[in-house]
């Protein structure tokens, strides 16, 4: 099982997180996160895709 959680950075930014386990969260819970950077997969999002490619 996973969970896919659409979080809300203290700065505002948004990302979506994948967790290797099956867990509930309430809408606006705090939680903590941490990630192993030879497992990331990051994205640049759609305005930093055109900001770069132009």
């Amino acid at each position: 099982m996973e969970t896919v959680v659409d979080v809300a950075l203290k700065d505002g930014t948004r990302m979506l997180v994948s967790l290797a386990e099956d867990r509930v969260f309430e809408p606006g819970q705090a939680i903590e996160l941490g990630f192993d950077p030879e497992r990331a997969h990051l994205f640049a999002s759609p305005a930093e895709t055109a900001r770069t490619a132009a």
